[in-house]
């Protein structure tokens, strides 16, 4: 099925891409940023992960920031559309376990909904996860004001990155000034 989108639309099967790409290469990359004690092996698996996913999202900006400009404007303009709500689908269906998993280990709705984007802290996690692809969005020419509006009805709107994998400092206005 995969070779019978890609084929004929490049630009969306890319985008389609990052959306499976980013939100784990996100949520890895935090991992070890944190710099907290992992099993080696985990910890290695990881960053060998990061390394290897960093190549599928490098090819996958560089193919859409070459190409997406020189679309039609009514393509651009329907593609800005597609781009947040593909984010927001394939996002959460790569992030979010299946409901056999919350039925096998009796875990509680409110449980699964607190930690998958309820809390602040999740809904800001969910936003983070897309920064790089709103860069991408705004360089491409793909961030209009309805864009924009739609990327907030899918709760992922917020700064894009000034870089591809800026990290989040978040922490950093945690630390009291000494």
């Amino acid at each position: 099925m995969i070779p019978l989108v890609a084929g004929p639309l490049p630009i969306p099967f890319f985008f389609g891409v990052l959306a499976g790409e980013e939100p784990i290469d996100h949520a890895q990359k935090n991992v070890l940023r944190e710099g907290k004690s992992l099993h080696p092996i985990i910890e290695r698996v990881m960053a060998i992960h990061v390394a290897e996913e960093a190549r599928h999202i490098s090819f996958a900006h560089e193919y859409l920031r070459k190409r997406v400009p020189h679309l039609p404007k009514r393509k651009r303009f329907w593609l800005s559309l597609y781009v947040p709500v593909v984010m927001r689908m394939l996002g959460q269906a790569i992030t979010v376990p299946p409901k056999s998993f919350w039925r096998e280990f009796d875990i509680p709705r409110e449980v699964k909904k607190e930690l998958f984007f309820r809390s602040p802290e999740s809904r800001k996690f969910l936003q983070d996860m897309f920064a790089d692809v709103r860069m991408l969005a705004c360089d491409t020419g793909l961030m209009n004001p309805v864009a924009k509006l739609v990327w907030r009805i899918c709760k992922i709107n917020g700064k894009p990155s000034r870089y591809r994998s800026e990290p989040q400092r978040q922490h950093l206005a945690a630390v009291p000034a000494a």
